[in-house]
């Protein structure tokens, strides 16, 4: 039997703008959603274009039997976009009972290159976003990715190429959010000043944007960050400056603000370092500014003193 002709490489029109999975009725208290819910197919083939569905690829392992080993690359396509497959059996899709997307795995996926589509924050019942360890992903987070009122509590961007800065909506619009990992990706920028809205945030890692010193994120670590009750906090790695806010989270588990191994790598924290900086965020040297950077002495005055009286 001749093999069956190759997947077309070149996508279709693209989807129109409106959200792919906006809810018509009110919620249950369960999370599900009485109306027939609403297609899917849009947000996630805009992914499967973007990122290179038809090129997806896994090892095809033990193909004959014996000794488990890696012959040959198979489709990963699992499903998608294949005619009479619901989007909620597509590899790496969950759905809740009322037929809504609640969490996305990509991770590992071979040949998965290319960028995040924004259409994705139309799926507005997601709250697993799973793409790390995909070195060819690129491009950066859009803003469309976290809408008002988005449900997702986790996302991960672990090994992959995504770069720019972090967009104020991630934390502004993301009060659910209790986990983000980005953990040697490969973000610049600053850390928006909306940190402290995601009050739900409990871990944040940022460790090893572009792996050394004078890379990686920059700035001043928001006072915002006084808001959250965090209990992971992973900086080390980037280029750190300014002072330490005050008032952060005593409930850390870990806490690394500079390498462990070379507290002055990287990052260059200002003196003096906050009274109440928490334990756990030990391993912290900070530096006493520069003369250059020294506020200017007050000018002298030229007026005679005054005679004293009698």
């Amino acid at each position: 039997l001749s093999p069956p002709p190759p997947p077309l490489l070149s996508p279709p029109p693209p989807p129109p703008p409106a959200a792919a999975d906006t809810p018509t009725a009110a919620a249950s208290p369960e999370g599900a959603v009485a109306s027939p819910p609403a297609r899917c197919e849009d947000a996630l083939s805009a992914l499967y274009w973007a990122a290179g569905g038809p090129l997806w690829r896994k090892p095809n392992t033990n193909p004959g039997g014996g000794k488990r080993r890696v012959s040959a690359w198979v489709t990963a396509s699992g499903g998608w976009l294949q005619p009479g497959v619901p989007c909620c059996e597509w590899e790496g899709v969950k759905c809740n009972v009322a037929g809504r997307v609640t969490s996305l795995d990509r991770s590992s996926v071979v040949g998965l290159a290319g960028t995040i589509p924004p259409q994705l924050g139309g799926l507005r019942f997601l709250q697993e976003l799973d793409l790390e360890r995909l070195d060819q992903l690129s491009g950066t987070l859009p803003p469309g990715l976290f809408p008002p009122g988005s449900m997702l509590t986790t996302i991960s961007i672990v090994r992959t190429a995504i770069s720019g800065s972090l967009p104020p909506e991630l934390f502004g619009n993301l009060g659910r959010l209790n986990g983000f990992y980005a953990k040697m990706a490969e973000l610049k920028g600053t850390l928006p000043s909306t940190l402290g809205d995601a009050r739900a945030l409990k871990e944040l890692d940022l460790r090893g944007q572009l792996g050394g010193p004078g890379r990686g994120i920059s700035g001043s670590i928001p006072p915002s960050i006084a808001e959250l009750r965090l209990e992971e906090l992973r900086l080390e790695g980037n280029s750190f400056s300014g002072t330490i806010p005050t008032g952060m989270s005593q409930d850390f588990l870990v806490c690394v603000l500079a390498s462990r191994d070379s507290p002055t790598e990287g990052s260059e924290f200002a003196c003096p370092l906050p009274a109440d900086l928490p334990s756990k965020c030990g391993n912290v040297v900070c530096s006493a500014p520069s003369p250059s950077r020294l506020p200017p002495p007050p000018a002298a005055s030229l007026s005679p003193p005054p005679i004293p009286l009698g």
